[in-house]
């Protein structure tokens, strides 16, 4: 038999009001909408990467390449309708 190979997960958290996800990609990238659609939010959300002690915002179209155990936080827009 022969042994079949696993694929890598890649583990980030997404802190989303009080709540903090943990999302599993098996891939190394991930675009920011992506990321927010896993975590419950929609296009118009912020969405914000943790890396250095710094917080910087991440568009929808921008390709993130993920790290494991990294620390994403996500931002309702806002908006009333």
């Amino acid at each position: 038999m022969e042994a079949q190979a696993h694929p890598e997960i890649i583990h980030i958290f997404v802190q989303r009001g009080q709540q903090e996800l943990r999302l599993d990609f098996h891939t190394r990238t991930a675009t920011g909408l992506e990321i927010k659609l896993r975590a419950g939010g929609t296009a118009a959300d912020g969405l914000y990467i943790k890396r250095d002690g710094k917080e910087s915002e991440v568009d929808n179209e921008e390709v993130v390449h993920l790290s494991d155990g990294e620390h994403f936080v996500l931002v309702p827009n806002g908006r009333v309708s």
